[in-house]
């Protein structure tokens, strides 16, 4: 019997689906779980191939955020995921990791800012791109995130531009314009990158 996968994670991948799938292995949480025990083993002779439907799957779930449950149930996210001995997981632009990144923590720095930059500005858009190029330079990642503050409505800029903007693409259009922008500009610089961005609230 041959188990292999693309680097550590698919190798990990392919041995979880085989106890799964042929053993009757089940994986609950990280204190839960089920692996029974026989005398004798049945295989289908073949050859069983996978590939992720989904690249990036997570949860916020805390009974699956230990390394060892995140691997076993395919989750490939977050700090949580482990390191090398659970085969790594997917890495977030900047320097904590963390997969929220919002539009105006990467344009003015620091955690708690609540309203957005204004999207209509040319000069936000340049400071925008180039502090997100510095991210991406940083150090190596697999995606970035280009978001929403979580201040809803109250936080989006009201200027005449932008309330214009919103009224003939709504918040959503509003928003994927100034990110999908950013995103194309820099898809040939980092064609590794997810750039990835919110959906809920107000948009």
């Amino acid at each position: 019997v041959w188990l292999v996968g693309g680097e550590l994670r698919g190798t990990l991948y392919c041995v979880y689906t085989f106890l799964e799938e042929h053993l009757g292995c089940r994986f609950f949480s990280q204190w839960e779980e089920i692996v029974p025990t026989s005398d004798t083993l049945g295989l289908v002779v073949g050859r069983d191939q996978q590939v992720p439907v989904i690249y990036y799957r997570t949860t916020s779930w805390r009974p699956v955020m230990e390394p060892h449950i995140s691997a076993q149930m395919k989750i490939n996210s977050r700090w949580w995921t482990g390191g090398e001995e659970y085969g790594n997981n997917l890495v977030w632009a900047g320097t904590d990791n963390f997969s929220s990144h919002t539009l105006s923590r990467i344009l003015y720095g620091g955690n708690n800012v609540v309203s957005d930059p204004c999207l209509s500005s040319e000069e936000n858009y340049i400071n925008m791109l180039a502090n997100v190029r510095a991210m991406l330079e940083e150090s190596p990642a697999d995606l970035i995130s280009l978001s929403q503050s979580d201040g809803g409505v109250g936080g989006v800029c009201p200027c005449d531009v932008c309330a214009a903007s919103i009224e003939e693409h709504g918040y959503s259009g509003h928003y994927l314009k100034f990110v999908n922008r950013i995103a194309e500009e820099l898809a040939d610089e980092y064609p590794n990158v997810t750039f990835h961005t919110f959906a809920y609230q107000f948009t």
